[in-house]
């Protein structure tokens, strides 16, 4: 056996060999896990949390407020100090009470409850966008994996006939029935191949590692592809593609929340303006007065409406009011960005689809006719009538039509999940049919 097959083939069998005692997985497996372990989603979960508890703060200055006082103290008074007639009195006194609170009309306040109820259902709309690029990018990594593994098989393929081709020239060199040309040929191939098999080694590991980024585990073998992947892409047209992109589009739901929020802020920064009424109703107790001497045990009851109407702040209202239409100016613009992206990208996904499924049909029957171009040269060679040259560039076309074939098969399933996300579609039930799609027929 050649030294440089040797090589090639120690590096494939270290690389199988690492992921001994793992187990078969998914892509619907591998989705579910990266729903758990990628911070990107942790991220905006916690955006969204975050988010309702701004909203239950500004609730809860609306409601009523309820708050408890008191103080105990050791007092001691002393009167006519260092006169002959002064005296001392010391006593304890208490105060304490209760103190009841309710906003009547707070026009900023009630305003701010809608903002953040809006930045809240924004914060949703963002994690459903974190969901979809989670998604993306594990297709993405998992097809990395299993294109990277195809094409070090493809090259351990062309490998193994090489050897055995090599080992036929030799034999056939010794009995001077061939040129050295032919084995310097065979060769040749053979130390290029061993290159080729050495860099997939690497991209093999390199996507693996991507993949373990996003799932958290390693020692994984995935479920293999069945050879006819059908999907099938929900619109019809470009047009319907680029409408469904627009109105089911997270992103931009999120952008018009933004908007809508900024619209509440301007309002807010208005209704700042309105005055502020309170209720308060308050009791005490207290055997204490005023500076802290000593009256009669009484119970107060005292009920107070309030308001509040700041007259000058040195002009940060005005100000904060243009803060907030600069603001609101702003998310419609990013509005508007939002929609003309969304929508050049459905319309693009759907063009590319189309396009990577034809790719498929036409890579197909290039692997077909590449075949037969090998058998045939090989039956040739058997004969005589053809040099062992033409049997290398025929196994090296088969290869290459074959590499075609799976990156072909790899950007049709890109494709039709990239046109599936931009027009919409959910993305637990887009992992569930593109799992089926993938694995349909083969056991788990």
């Amino acid at each position: 056996m050649p030294r440089q097959f040797c090589i090639a083939w120690v590096l494939a069998a270290g690389l199988l060999a690492s992921g001994a005692n793992s187990y078969e997985m998914s892509f619907l497996h591998a989705y579910e896990l990266a729903r758990s372990e990628a911070p990107e989603l942790v991220l905006a979960r916690l955006q969204v949390d975050s988010a309702e508890a701004q909203k239950g703060v500004a609730r809860g200055r609306l409601l009523p407020q309820v708050s408890l006082f008191g103080q105990f103290s050791d007092n001691q008074v002393e009167y006519g100090a260092g006169a002959a007639d002064g005296y001392r009195d010391n006593f304890r006194g208490e105060r304490y009470g209760l103190q009841v609170s309710q906003t009547i009309f707070n026009v900023a306040d009630a305003l701010e409850l809608s903002r953040l109820d809006l930045v809240y259902q924004q914060s949703q709309e963002e994690f459903h966008v974190a969901e979809r690029e989670l998604i993306s990018l594990l297709v993405q990594t998992y097809l990395k994996v299993l294109l990277a593994e195809s094409e070090l098989i493809s090259y351990e393929t062309e490998l193994l006939a090489l050897q055995i081709q090599q080992a036929e020239s030799d034999a056939l060199y010794r009995k001077k029935l061939v040129p050295v040309t032919d084995v310097l040929e065979v060769q040749s191939r053979v130390d290029a191949l061993v290159a080729d098999v050495t860099m997939s080694v690497g991209e093999v590991a390199v996507a693996r590692e991507e993949l373990y980024q996003l799932t958290g585990q390693r020692n994984v073998e995935l479920v293999p592809v069945n050879d006819l992947v059908t999907l099938i892409a929900s619109p019809g047209s470009i047009e319907e593609a680029a409408a469904a992109g627009v109105v089911n589009s997270p992103a931009v739901s999120a952008a018009e929340k933004a908007v809508s929020a900024a619209q509440k802020g301007v309002d807010r920064e208005r209704g700042s303006w309105i005055p502020r009424v309170d209720l308060t109703y308050s009791y005490q107790t207290a055997d204490v007065g005023f500076d802290n001497l000593r009256t009669p045990s009484r119970d107060t009851s005292t009920v107070a409406i309030g308001f509040n109407y700041p007259l000058f702040e040195g002009g940060a209202k005005l100000a904060r009011l243009r803060g907030a239409r600069a603001e609101y100016n702003s998310a419609k613009i990013r509005l508007e960005a939002e929609k003309k992206r969304i929508e050049s990208r459905a319309r693009s996904a759907w063009l590319y689809s189309e396009t990577a499924a034809k790719r498929v049909l036409a890579a197909r029957k290039a692997v077909t006719s590449a075949q037969t171009r090998l058998d045939a040269s090989n039956k040739a060679m058997r004969l005589g009538t053809t040099m062992a040259s033409e049997v290398l560039i025929a196994r090296s076309h088969r290869t290459k039509a074959n590499n075609d074939y799976l990156r072909a098969r790899v950007q049709y399933i890109k494709g039709w999940v990239e046109l599936e996300l931009a027009i919409g579609t959910n993305p637990q039930y887009l992992a569930l049919t593109l799992s089926e799609a993938l694995h349909r027929g083969v056991s788990d």
